[in-house]
């Protein structure tokens, strides 16, 4: 099965549903007399159309991952973070987490993992299920793209990482320190995607659910909270994540509904995710350590620019690779959420 295949049975799942809904609004008499010879309803119908449209939306992550491009970028994708953990540990920093977390946020802001060595954060990015990470290859994508590939390199050096939903309310998320001297870049233009974007933007402090993915991970009996998007880190208190510079700022866990996106493919969020609280007592380190080890990485990162772009040219081939076969997929209804039968 492709990609295109795939997506053709979730747009006739879609239509069937919504076609039969219609229909049953419209009390066609000739529609319902057919139907009553098999002993129907158009109500009837309706329903199985709905149950066959949920079922193929949940299981969409699984449809999509037994396509041959997706096997394909996987396996690309996969030596791209290997190759990224060794330059990690060329450079000395796999075995801290806070100086891992300063050099990849720089190395994705200049887009030494990009095809066209850039990156932009953008609603309009086609991630792939459970494989978000590979968006930053493409070089546009969004907070579960940017997490999800730091958490991968994280876990290939060692470290123990998991994605983090946690609802934001942007309100309250001002007044952050960042470090990184490259800013995040955002896409121009009145995309679909954009405007999409723009009404979650807005909505995502009234959703019940989570609104943005971070980084969690434990090392050496500490834990570290990091939001790679926005360039900070975060502590934990009273169940609460502030941001560490700020007693004003916070986020809050959203590990119970965390199964919510990973149905859909939007996050690989694994069983210990959901039960992370069971290292909310452990200890992190204090944000004045926290900005020493980030400002010894970027002192670290003047000296090793050659390195970067050897590591760029190196892997382009495999971005290219992986952003070409993106790209044949439609995703015309890819990430829609469940919308219940008009009655």
């Amino acid at each position: 099965m492709t990609l295109r295949q795939q997506e053709y049975i979730r747009l006739a799942a879609f239509i069937a549903a919504f076609g039969s809904s219609y229909l049953t609004r419209s009390n066609n008499a000739n529609i319902n007399e057919l139907l009553s010879t098999f002993n129907l309803t158009m109500e009837e119908i309706s329903k199985i159309c709905y149950i066959v449209e949920y079922i193929t939306l949940i299981g969409a992550s699984r449809i999509e991952r037994i396509t041959q491009e997706h096997k394909h970028i996987k396996m690309t994708y996969n030596e791209v973070i290997k190759n990224a953990a060794d330059l990690f540990k060329v450079v000395e920093v796999d075995k801290n987490p806070v100086k891992s977390f300063a050099l990849y946020v720089y190395l994705y802001r200049k887009g030494y993992f990009s095809y066209a060595h850039q990156f932009m954060y953008s609603f309009s990015c086609k991630d792939l299920s459970l494989l978000t990470g590979a968006d930053i290859v493409s070089g546009k994508g969004v907070c579960r793209s940017i997490s999800s590939m730091f958490t991968d390199i994280c876990n290939q050096n060692g470290m123990e990482a998991t994605n983090i939903p946690v609802k934001v309310n942007p309100k309250k998320f001002n007044d952050k320190i960042t470090l990184c001297p490259i800013e995040l870049k955002y896409e121009n233009g009145n995309t679909l995607g954009e405007s999409f974007g723009n009404i979650l933007s807005f909505l995502a402090p009234y959703l019940p659910l989570g609104n943005h993915v971070t980084s969690h991970i434990l090392y050496n009996g500490l834990k570290y909270d990091f939001d790679p998007t926005n360039d900070i880190l975060l502590t934990e208190q009273y169940g609460k994540l502030f941001v560490s510079d700020s007693k004003k700022s916070y986020v809050t866990h959203d590990r119970i509904f965390g199964f919510v996106p990973y149905l859909l493919g939007q996050i690989d969020f694994n069983v210990k995710g959901i039960i992370g609280l069971r290292d909310i007592k452990l200890q992190t380190i204090t944000h004045d350590e926290y900005i020493k080890a980030y400002r010894e990485t970027l002192e670290m990162i003047k000296d090793n620019l050659d390195l970067f772009e050897k590591f760029y040219y190196d892997n382009k081939d495999k971005y290219y690779e992986i952003a070409s076969t993106a790209n044949n997929q439609h995703s015309m209804i890819k990430r829609y959420l469940p919308i219940l039968p008009i009655k």
